[in-house]
């Protein structure tokens, strides 16, 4: 009767930093129900909005964060997330409070995401107010 030799190699699989992976940060936002898309527009009148912000950071590396709500320049919200670690998820359900409406106009929320020390924003996400 013959032998037969199996090797089986037990092991973690982590993807590996190469030239061709492409290094982002996703940046998104969710309702109760689901994710909200881009230039997406809220109810009319509404006082306050409660959304979930999010990233994932995919630039095979730790990064610093900032993210900041503004309407029309006012800013509405921030926070400073810290390093969030390659491939990790970070998620924070906000009430942001809505400036009074004016007559001009339908105005976007903005929500900006910033790396660390810059000034110009590496993502934003938009959402139509509208008036009536």
């Amino acid at each position: 009767m013959g032998m037969m030799l199996i090797t089986v190699t037990i092991g973690e699989h982590f993807p590996r930093s190469s030239p061709e992976m492409e290094r982002y940060t996703e940046f998104y936002l969710l309702d109760d129900y689901r994710l909200i898309p881009d230039s997406a527009s809220l109810e009319p009148q509404q006082e306050s909005v409660r959304l979930t912000i999010g990233i994932i950071n995919k630039e095979q590396s730790p990064a610093d964060y900032r993210i900041e709500a503004r309407m029309a320049d006012v800013p509405l919200w921030s926070a400073d997330l810290g390093y969030v670690n390659y491939l990790h998820t970070w998620e924070q359900a906000v009430n942001v409070q809505l400036p009074a409406m004016t007559a001009d106009g339908m105005p976007q929320l903005e929500l900006l995401l910033f790396r660390a020390g810059e000034a110009k924003p590496y993502r934003s996400l938009h959402l139509r107010v509208p008036n009536e």
